[in-house]
């Protein structure tokens, strides 16, 4: 949905979808034999059901300022579950992709100004990404489904002696696991006529 020529424009964007197949990859590609027998469906490891948006966007500021604000929201990503066999953790194989990690969101706001020159447009701005600095998971521990936590099963020594050795509470820090954090960028642009 949009709006244009009011004092701010609006769109909404909303998908809903699911990503379903019987394989993660085409087989033929991988040169298998193809066998004629159905195989069960399970969702894709790209599946996101719900995907929101929705931008709210000015021209018309004091000092002829330009400014946008967008809003996103994307389900998590799907992932297969541990389970416990014997001392060890391994994929729930019978039931790929059947938990979901934590939901993205992220509003980031836009401003800019631009100034005529004779031969050329100067273009001043600022863009602050993730304004309100929300931690998105991009990836996750399988056992727990989050990105802080690997689970009791991996941190019980974690500070304990074990046969003479033991590891740092860090060792399972992994800032990669997230999102980028709040970040602002100023640029300057020029395009020539």
């Amino acid at each position: 949905l949009k709006n244009r020529g009011l004092t701010i424009n609006t769109t909404v964007e909303y998908t809903y979808s699911v990503a379903m197949s019987n394989g993660e990859y085409d087989q033929a590609a991988f040169g298998e034999e193809w066998v004629d027998a159905p195989s069960h469906q399970f969702l894709m490891p790209y599946d996101r059901p719900h995907d929101f948006a929705l931008t709210l966007y000015t021209s018309k500021l004091p000092w002829d300022i330009n400014a946008s604000l967008t809003g996103t929201y994307l389900s998590g990503l799907p992932y297969t579950p541990l389970i416990k066999r014997g001392r060890d953790y391994n994929e729930d194989l019978k039931n790929k992709y059947t938990k979901r990690s934590p939901d993205t969101k992220e509003v980031n706001i836009s401003f800019s100004k631009d100034i005529e020159m004779q031969n050329y447009e100067l273009k001043l701005g600022l863009n602050i990404f993730n304004l309100f600095n929300f931690s998105n998971s991009i990836d996750i521990y399988q056992l727990t489904g989050n990105s802080d936590d690997p689970g009791e099963h991996y941190t019980k020594e974690i500070g304990l002696p074990s046969s003479g050795k033991f590891l740092s509470s860090a060792y399972y820090d992994r800032p990669w696991y997230y999102g980028s954090p709040t970040q602002v960028n100023f640029f300057i642009q020029i395009n020539y006529k």
